[in-house]
C-alpha cells in the first residue's frame, strides 16, 4: 500500500496525493449513515470524475432488491470503465478500486445522523434512490444494517484495504469534516481556476496537482474525440 495513504492520514495531504498519483477508479464505502454521498460528489466536484451511486443499482422501485445476477452486471458496467467514483459497499468495487476511503464511525453517531435524514424523507424518496423509496418504509432494516455492519461488513472492508493501491480511512467526524472541506475547497479553486487566464502559479499548490489532473483528462477526451472525426 502506498505509504503516503496510510491511516491516519491529515485531510489536507489526501486530494493532492490522490491526484498526483492518478487515482481514477475510487470507491467511498461504510456504514448506513456514514456521509458516503456527500464525500463522493465532494470527490466528484473536485476531480471532474463521474459518480455512481449503488443504491440504484442494489434497489429498485417500493425497496425491491436488484436480482443478483443483475446487480452484478450492472456494476460490472461501471467498474469495467477507465475512472469512476462510486458511492456504496460492494466487494466487486473494491476489487476495482484504485483508492478506497472508509468512512467508519461509531454506531451511535450513525443512528443520530440516520434519524436526522429519515425525518427530512420519511414519507418521499431521497434524489439517490428510485421512485417509491421513503425512508419509513425501511427503517428496521436500517437498523439491522447499521448494529450488524462492524461485524458482518467492516472486516472484510478493512481486509481489502489492506491490499488495495490506497486506502483512507476516516475514523471520526473531525477527520470527515477536514478531509469535505478541504474537497470542497479544491473543486472551487479548481472550477476558478479554469476560468482564469492568469498563471497557473496563482492557485495553491494543493490544489494545482487536482486541477492538473483534470485539465490533464479534458485533454485526453478532446484528443481522443478529434481522433475519432471522419476527415474532411
Amino acid at each position: 500500500m502506498d505509504p503516503d495513504l496510510r491511516a491516519p492520514v491529515h485531510a489536507r495531504l489526501i486530494p493532492a496525493i490522490v491526484a498526483s498519483r492518478g487515482l481514477l477508479r475510487v470507491n467511498v464505502t461504510g456504514n448506513a449513515g456514514a456521509g458516503k454521498s456527500t464525500i463522493a460528489r465532494a470527490l466528484g466536484d473536485a476531480s471532474g470524475i463521474e459518480v455512481v451511486g449503488l443504491d440504484r443499482i442494489v434497489w429498485q422501485p417500493y425497496w425491491t432488491p436488484t436480482p443478483t445476477h443483475q446487480r452484478e452486471a450492472l456494476i460490472a458496467d461501471v467498474v469495467e470503465r477507465p475512472e469512476w467514483i462510486v458511492d456504496g459497499v460492494s466487494r466487486q468495487v473494491r476489487g476495482h478500486a484504485d483508492l478506497i476511503v472508509f468512512i467508519d464511525l461509531k454506531r451511535r453517531v450513525l443512528l443520530w445522523r440516520c434519524a436526522r435524514r429519515n425525518v427530512r424523507h420519511l414519507w418521499r424518496t431521497r434524489p439517490d434512490l428510485p421512485d417509491g423509496c421513503p425512508e419509513a418504509l425501511i427503517i428496521r432494516r436500517l437498523l439491522r444494517i447499521i448494529m450488524r455492519f462492524p461485524r458482518d461488513v467492516r472486516p472484510a472492508i478493512l481486509d481489502d484495504g489492506s491490499r488495495a493501491p490506497a486506502f483512507v480511512h476516516l475514523r471520526s467526524r473531525q477527520q470527515l469534516d477536514e478531509f469535505l472541506g478541504e474537497l470542497r475547497a479544491i473543486a472551487r479553486e479548481t472550477e476558478s481556476y479554469s476560468k482564469a487566464t492568469a498563471s497557473p502559479t496563482v492557485i495553491p499548490r494543493l490544489s494545482l496537482s487536482m486541477a492538473t489532473a483534470r485539465r490533464n483528462r479534458i485533454d485526453r477526451r478532446a484528443a481522443v474525440s478529434e481522433s475519432t472525426r471522419p476527415a474532411a
